[in-house]
């Protein structure tokens, strides 16, 4: 009974493995566990006409499927370019001249709303990479949340894309910033 077990855990991984390759990454450590209920399933986001932004249905939040300095292509399905790691200052200031499928107007997210898009069934990354894309292995998104539990007052929430893990910081960390539009 037990080896039955072990197999049914392993199978799920084994598969989810290759969708990640398939996205053309070397790495092909993706792993769902397809036993586990989604918490960010594709039917969960209406994804805009130009791919550019997807709408969160459940919380009706409009999420950047690209990280800060990347754009959409939508002939590729892919965000292109190289996404900036920048600290919370700079992230506040970007948000402000920010502009995806033409709505102006976003944000740095809260720690709340950030951990919102986490899919909780898969890992490295713990994320919906049909929607966002952009969501790879080994980044740390900003949240415009503050970590109170030190005494400097400089410091901030994020979540990590390996686990899904809810982190802290300093502001004057380098971070990827995904944007949310009211």
């Amino acid at each position: 009974m037990k080896f039955k077990n072990i197999i049914a855990l392993a199978i799920p991984a084994f598969v989810s493995s290759t969708a990640f390759a398939q996205r053309g990454e070397v790495d092909t450590s993706y792993s769902c566990m397809y036993n586990v209920p989604q918490t960010a399933p594709n039917s969960r986001f209406d994804i805009s006409e130009d791919g550019a932004s997807v709408l969160d249905l459940k919380t009706n939040l409009t999420w950047s499927r690209c990280d800060l300095g990347q754009v959409w292509d939508n002939e590729i399905q892919q965000c292109q370019g190289s996404a900036l790691l920048v600290d919370w200052q700079v992230a506040h200031e970007k948000a402000l001249i920010y502009s995806a499928s033409n709505k102006n107007e976003w944000r740095v997210p809260n720690i709340k709303e950030l951990s919102s898009i986490i899919e909780e069934r898969c890992t490295r990354p713990a994320a919906n990479i049909a929607v966002f894309p952009s969501i790879i292995l080994g980044k740390t998104y900003i949240s415009s949340t503050p970590y109170n539990f030190d005494s400097t007052g400089e410091s901030i929430f994020g979540m990590t894309t390996d686990l899904g893990y809810i982190s802290h910081g300093s502001k004057s960390g380098a971070f990827s910033v995904k944007f949310v539009h009211n």
